[in-house]
């Protein structure tokens, strides 16, 4: 197994990758970055065996196999290199030798089978939740806000003719409470409530599970930001780019690099 990548290239996406990787894991392979070569295609992957993190770049190579290289012994050795081309070899000592201008450097191995496999579902169930990924418009805010102030008044203001009509509905209708009435009126409240703030609990979600991945990007040295079809950012190593577009957050703050 042998091939040749560029060493800033790869620094970027292991430091991407690296954030993932816990620094008191239980099984020592987690330590390491899974390198899967098939022909000109390298694919890297960093797990903490609840989320794994992949990612592929092309490389110069017609060649193919799979090793694990410890992480942080890795990154240390990349950022001692200026930008240039690494070969990358695998020995049958178990080390991966790395050729660079500067001399060559050896790294013990792990075998690729003890990498945990990325959990792949078959046919997994899906639910598509209403909401915009990238935040609530502001005419859904002013909706909600109404909504829930229109809600909160009549509670208010006929709280003791509910409270009785629910709990006591016989006694209610014998003092003369229309009981059919504001079992109605309080469903309809809630049925308002609840759609008018449907739309961002798919926002909540989201944001949850992105937050992760900042999280796990902390700490790099590198811009790396994820862009939808319309350039606007929706996650970033910086949390203030988010909801603007990638030319607003690179003209605003040009950044070295960007994934």
């Amino acid at each position: 197994m042998k091939f040749i990548v560029s060493s800033s290239l790869l620094l970027r996406k292991l430091q991407v990758l690296g954030g993932i990787i816990n620094s008191n894991n239980t099984l020592p392979i987690l330590d390491h970055f899974l390198f899967s070569l098939s022909g000109s295609n390298l694919t890297i992957s960093a797990s903490d065996l609840e989320t794994t993190i992949s990612s592929t770049l092309e490389v110069e190579s017609n060649e193919g196999g799979s090793v694990c290289i410890p992480a942080r012994l890795l990154l240390d050795t990349l950022k001692t290199f200026p930008e240039q081309p690494l070969t990358f070899t695998v020995e049958d000592n178990h080390t991966v030798e790395i050729s660079s201008n500067h001399g060559k450097y050896a790294l013990a191995y792990a075998s690729a089978e003890d990498f945990p496999n990325a959990v792949e579902l078959k046919d997994p169930s899906s639910t598509i939740i209403m909401g915009d990924i990238l935040g609530v418009a502001d005419t859904d805010l002013w909706v909600s806000a109404f909504v829930a102030a229109l809600a909160l008044s009549i509670l208010i203001l006929f709280f003791r003719h509910f409270q009785i009509a629910t709990f006591d509905p016989i006694m209610a209708a014998s003092i003369g409470l229309p009981v059919l009435f504001l079992d109605y009126l309080l469903t309809t409240l809630v049925s308002l409530v609840v759609v008018s703030a449907v739309s961002m609990v798919g926002v909540i979600l989201v944001e949850v599970g992105l937050a992760k991945f900042e999280r796990a990007w902390a700490g790099i040295s590198d811009a790396v930001m994820v862009t939808d079809s319309e350039g606007r950012i929706i996650l970033a190593t910086e949390p203030r780019w988010r909801g603007r577009t990638e030319a607003e957050a690179l003209a605003r703050e040009p950044a070295s690099s960007a994934i």
